[in-house]
């Protein structure tokens, strides 16, 4: 059980602090005082920022002379990046910017966590709209908003006869059926079939009768000075490219492809992330122009190193500054001696690749292994051992090493699913300069490639 202490912490209660404060599976909230601005080091324009401003311009733009006011569009917009890049602590401060209304409209934000609605291995475009829903009506409870939607409540009755008896939903309220729902396809496992044959004929209704509920909503949220509702869809990029649906073919397709004019289309802001390797197909332009999206945005790697292999000192700065952080929000008075000298925790640093989730893990391990303060180079080096093994599998298989030499030798990836399982795995990394994106193998894939005979 944590402590709240107002002293300086021995050893091992600051090692303690630093390893239950350093988890690299968790995202941090806007608010966090551990939170780095990184976007400049990143050789790009501020995410957050960015969103914002295209949401906020697009409802704000005047009609002009010939323009049906009704036929105002929405933004679609793909968020690409490896797990663990930063990508939902980005998302959670734009949830914050787009409420606040500081900087414009002040925004209904409802940030759906796809895998807490449904089971991501069976994941389609209905289910994907359903949890949209349900996310929406959670979100509209506290604002004293109720909805009667007919159309969305007859279909919502229409499949719970398929899967319940009528004693057990007839007297929910919409809301409670669609709770119901969900809870049933995620927890019956032999419904699954069942579920596929029912929705996937009938997902642009799903569609017409979410897009029902979407203009009520937007009218009672109107009344409440609420500029509109922006859906914000995290964790459909956890989705691999090895997960295949029913008949075999990548789940990533069947989503995201196939189900393209399922997800766009709605009268509400939507932004998904997807799996890295979507924007690296060939088909990625027919999947943006299916949607109605802008080109995707990626949140690339913070750089060790320029293209050309000189190190990048603003980007082992940020760094830097990621692991003081960690340090300082566990005892400020020990920062500057946390490690053994400046090399231990350049070292850290150069050894993540820039990935913050290899970072954070990489900076946790370190602290594990230590006795004592400093944290010594033999700690840093024994969690770099441990990440060094998550690696390495599966890097021996035929021609990967000749592939991963051409991309250090290049900076280049070709659009093949050799490089998209590289990326999902974490072997080769996204970075981008001035004049675009680049890209490199891990630093610890480099490593076990030196030293491998």
């Amino acid at each position: 059980m944590s402590r709240i202490v107002g002293r300086r912490l021995s050893d091992e209660e600051f090692l303690s602090a630093l390893v239950l404060n350093s988890d690299p599976g968790k995202a941090l909230e806007p608010h966090d005082a551990r939170y780095v601005d990184c976007s400049e080091a990143r050789h790009g324009p501020p995410l957050v920022d960015t969103l914002a401003r295209y949401i906020r311009r697009m409802d704000a733009a005047p009609v002009l002379p010939g323009q049906n006011p009704a036929a105002r569009g929405s933004v679609v917009q793909l968020l690409c990046g490896h797990r663990g890049c930063g990508k939902t602590t980005e998302l959670k401060r734009l949830k914050a910017n787009l409420e606040d209304g500081g900087n414009g409209g002040r925004y209904l934000v409802c940030l759906c966590e796809a895998d807490l609605y449904f089971d991501l291995l069976h994941a389609s475009p209905a289910q994907v709209l359903f949890a949209l829903v349900q996310r929406l009506w959670e979100d509209l409870r506290p604002l004293g908003i109720q909805l009667r939607p007919p159309d969305l409540e007859r279909f919502a009755d229409e499949f719970l006869n398929l899967l319940l008896s009528p004693v057990e939903f007839q007297k929910l309220e919409v809301d409670a059926k669609l709770v119901k729902l969900s809870a049933v396809i995620r927890e019956r496992p032999n419904v699954r079939l069942v579920v596929q044959q029912f929705l996937g004929p009938r997902a642009q209704t799903v569609k017409a009768a979410i897009n029902e509920v979407l203009e009520q909503a937007e009218a009672a949220l109107q009344r409440k000075k609420y500029q509109g509702v922006v859906f914000i869809v995290d964790n459909l990029d956890r989705i691999s490219r090895a997960c295949l649906d029913d008949s075999g073919q990548p789940l990533q397709d069947t989503l995201f492809r196939d189900g393209a004019k399922t997800l766009g289309g709605l009268r509400s802001h939507v932004i998904y992330t997807v799996p890295p390797a979507l924007r690296y197909d060939v088909r990625a332009a027919q999947l943006q122009a299916a949607l109605g999206s802008q080109p995707a945005t990626t949140l690339p790697m913070i750089p060790t190193q320029h293209r050309d292999g000189s190190p990048d000192e603003a980007g082992l700065e940020r760094l830097r500054d990621i692991v003081r952080r960690r340090l300082a929000q566990c005892d400020p008075a020990a920062v500057d001696g946390a490690f053994d000298s400046d090399e231990t925790l350049a070292r850290l640093c150069r050894a993540s690749g820039g990935f913050v989730r290899h970072l954070v893990s990489l900076l946790r391990g370190a602290a594990n292994y230590s006795d004592r303060l400093p944290i010594e180079r033999r700690a840093v080096e024994q969690a770099i051992v441990d990440l060094r093994s998550e690696l390495s599998p599966g890097l021996s298989a035929a021609g990967r090493r000749e592939l991963l030499k051409k991309v250090q030798n290049t900076r280049e990836i070709e659009e093949a699913e050799e490089y998209a399982a590289l990326l999902e795995a974490f072997v080769i990394l996204e970075y981008r300069s001035d004049f675009g994106p680049w890209y490199d193998v891990h630093p610890l894939v480099q490593e076990i490639l030196r030293t491998a005979p």
